[in-house]
């Protein structure tokens, strides 16, 4: 059932009881139902929400009426007259000004003066004296037109009828409106402003009112709008001239006023880069764009930066500043080194391992550093653009090694490669890692010289043993020893063949002179002038204070009348007979006599020993194969040896027995530069006892235990001053126990053609020089 409601009331409930009752029903209902209640709730809900937005409808559309704020091209529409008062007043918050024409009252000082409102509803005239609301021709009423006086250039005026929705209030305060020309009036920010130098009313007609009695003065903050009387409107109009400027007008004021521009002002750290407005080119950042209202891409670009992208809303009437910062592109850097791994350093900044990865840097200037386990740092300073890609290869060094060089001769020249090793810096000598070439010389020794490999980083040490130059055969060297005292006097013997061993016819052959066989002494060497003296033990023994195996309690066998006993109290210096420095040493065991070799060896660096029996033989016959060096007989003027006897039947027996020693030199050399080979004492060898040749080595090598050879006795070679002529040939041997000491009984030196060994400290590797003597021998080194 619907109920009417009447204009201005409301339901009443008491009208019936039978109403009450069906509302009270209904209440009971919903108190009884939950669920419909809600359902209740939610639709009144829902139709507040509908009411609601039918209103906000209604009002943004009486909004939409007006002229935008931001409006378009200014229209001139000239100085508009008095407006009828609404009725029930001026509407909120509307104010009008005007500017007054001379014989408006205030108007001609220029000051705006308040425009009178109309008379109060229920008034038939307004305060003009016209009707209102207008009438019609008919008597009717007319819709209310206001007039809208042009100025000279714009021909009649025309008529506005309310309808058009341009509302003729403009702000008193205002402050940006622009100047308008007299007689016109313009549209600014929605806002209609009049032209003051016209007077509503006819020119030069001044108002038959003043304007204290034709204005009303609307409350504080509030103004009424000018209302024009129709008499007023149509005094203003020429006849004749109304419907044309009026449906003109009319056209003009229904167009939307455009929407007024926003200001766009970018602004960029880089003045020179181009701005873009949705891809569009607009110029340089610093300058302001007028655009519509709405959404836009910004970009702002400049080779060799990141571009500055944006997404911006513009609104109406807005200024919007962009500040667009563009970043430099950074440079990329891609590096290729010769070895992997290592670490890399930008602006000593580890910045990780040496690859060839890309590295983004900012342009500008960077300084690079490579750095590899036993290669040399590398550090490079390099420039980069903006947005620069480059690739760069670079070699690391590797990084040099040391070779210190050792020589046993002081002042030995060094040369690497060639050249003189000042050229590669003081010692420890820095190499590049690869191959070298070591030479080491020194004047009258052997040059030594090797090929040398260094690694990166590697460290190497080489003692160099230098050794003497041997002299042309015949020739003789003295090698000194440590304290630069002179050695032994020395007697070069030339490598070459001989029979070693006494023929079978020879006078006094013994059966372990044989079989005679070709031996060849594959190398020069060199064997003492004279037998070793007193005096050079002496040297020995104050040195070394070594003490003989006489000395130490043995004594030593001497000739007593003529037999043989061993005297305790004899050694090297007491031999049994007198002696002096220049005698050759005698007392003394093989044993006495090797450690005087050994010392020597020490002391002058190259290798002495005891002759082999083949290389004494050798040195005795010096190229000869009589029984003697000096031919096939010896008289008692050439050597010392018992003269009492004749060799076979050479008769050359003089009688003449010394039975001692005479000093060195005393007799003449044999062929070769020897003295006293034949006869004055017995010499030891090297070589281990055998009773024949048989199985003897043909190479002049000492020869030991092999076959059967004694090396408890010892084969001693020449003579002494006590034997026979026939014990002083070249091939005669004897043997002596190694311990042995006769007064009758010494030794000459043999110098090796080669060097001992040095000992290598460590774990030093001797090295032989690839320059060897004649003899095969070679200077040679240790290598730590």
């Amino acid at each position: 059932m619907t109920t009417k409601i009447p204009a201005g009331g409301r339901i009443s409930l008491a009208r019936s009881g039978r109403k009450r009752s069906e509302l009270q029903g209904l209440r009971d209902h919903f108190v009884r139902n939950p669920e419909r209640r809600i359902l209740f709730g939610a639709g009144f809900v829902a139709l507040l929400g509908v009411l609601l937005l039918l209103y906000w409808l209604f009002f943004t559309g009486q909004e939409s009426g007006r002229p935008s704020e931001d409006s378009g091209p200014e229209t001139a529409i000239g100085p508009l007259p008095a407006l009828p008062a609404s009725p029930w007043g001026p509407e909120s918050g509307e104010s009008v000004t005007g500017s007054g024409s001379p014989g408006d009252g205030e108007a001609a000082g220029g000051k705006d003066t308040a425009l009178a409102g109309p008379a109060r509803p229920g008034s038939p005239l307004d305060s003009g004296g016209h009707e209102y609301p207008p009438r019609g021709e008919d008597g009717g009423e007319k819709p209310f037109e206001s007039v809208i006086q042009p100025s000279s250039s714009q021909g009649p005026a025309a008529r506005v009828s309310p309808e058009s929705g341009l509302t003729g209030s403009a702000s008193a305060t205002e402050s940006v409106a622009p100047a308008v020309s007299p007689g016109t009036m313009k549209q600014v920010r929605g806002k209609d402003v009049a032209d003051s130098a016209e007077s509503p009313t006819s020119p030069g007609k001044k108002s038959s009112k003043p304007a204290e009695d034709t204005a009303r003065t609307a409350p504080p903050g509030r103004q009424s709008p000018r209302q024009p009387s129709r008499q007023q409107t149509a005094d203003a109009e020429p006849k004749g001239a109304r419907a044309e400027p009026e449906r003109e007008t009319a056209s003009l004021l229904a167009k939307p006023s455009p929407p007024q521009p926003a200001d766009l002002v970018i602004r960029s750290n880089i003045p020179d880069a181009r701005v873009y407005v949705d891809e569009k080119e607009l110029g340089v950042p610093g300058s302001s764009y007028a655009l519509d209202a709405g959404e836009y891409q910004i970009r702002v670009e400049k080779p060799g930066f990141a571009p500055f992208r944006a997404r911006i809303r513009l609104a109406v009437a807005q200024t919007k500043n962009l500040n667009a910062q563009l970043q430099p592109l950074p440079a990329k850097l891609s590096l290729q080194a010769n070895v992997s791994g290592g670490r890399l350093y930008i602006d000593n900044r580890l910045v990780g391992k040496i690859d060839a990865e890309p590295l983004s840097l900012s342009p500008g200037k960077h300084t690079i550093r490579l750095e590899k386990k036993l290669f040399l740092p590398l550090e490079k300073e390099i420039e980069l653009a903006r947005g620069e890609e480059r690739a760069m290869r670079v070699t690391l060094q590797p990084e040099p090694g040391e070779l210190a060089v050792e020589a046993n001769i002081p002042e030995s020249a060094v040369f690497i490669d060639k050249k003189p090793a000042a050229a590669f810096g003081s010692a420890p000598y820095r190499l590049p890692p690869g191959k070298h070439t070591l030479r080491v010389e020194n004047q009258g020794y052997r040059p030594y010289e090797i090929a040398i490999d260094i690694s990166p980083g590697e460290k190497k040490a080489v003692d160099v043993w230098l050794i003497r130059r041997l002299p042309a055969p015949g020739g003789t060297l003295r090698d000194p020893l440590k304290d630069a005292e002179p050695g032994p006097a020395m007697v070069v013997i030339p490598a070459g063949e001989f029979l070693m061993g006494s023929p079978a016819g020879e006078n006094g052959r013994l059966e372990q002179e044989g079989p005679r066989r070709q031996v060849r002494i594959p190398r020069n060497f060199a064997l003492g002038q004279t037998e070793v003296t007193v005096g050079q033990f002496r040297t020995f023994f104050e040195k070394t204070g070594y003490r003989t195996e006489a000395e130490r309690g043995r004594g030593c066998r001497s000739q007593v009348g003529s037999s043989w006993k061993r005297i305790q109290e004899n050694n090297w210096r007491k031999p049994g007979f007198p002696q002096g420095e220049d005698h050759p040493v005698a007392c003394v065991s093989w044993r006495d006599a090797t450690v005087y070799t050994e010392w020597l060896t020490e002391q002058t660096g190259e290798r002495y020993r005891l002759p082999t029996e083949a290389e004494w033989e050798y040195a005795a016959r010096a190229g000869t194969d009589t029984p003697f060096s000096l031919g096939n007989c010896l008289s008692t003027d050439q050597a010392n040896y018992y003269g009492k006897v004749d060799y076979g039947s050479c008769r050359t027996r003089t009688g003449q027995s010394r039975e001692k020693s005479v000093p060195a030199r005393t007799f003449p050399a044999n062929p070769w530069g020897l003295y006293e080979v034949h006869g004055n004492v017995w010499e030891w060898t090297e070589d281990c006892w055998h009773e024949t040749y048989q199985d003897a080595p043909a190479n002049g090598a000492p020869w030991g235990t092999k076959s059967g050879g004694d090396c408890s006795r010892r084969v001693v070679r020449g003579g002494a001053w006590y034997s026979p002529p026939v014990n002083l040939r070249s091939a005669t041997r004897y043997r002596n126990a190694v311990n042995a000491t006769l007064g009758n009984v010494g030794f000459r030196l043999a110098r090796a053609p080669c060097p001992p060994p040095v000992p290598c400290q460590g774990k030093a590797v001797r090295v032989e020089s690839k320059l060897a003597n004649e003899q095969g021998c070679a200077s040679h080194g240790c290598i730590r």
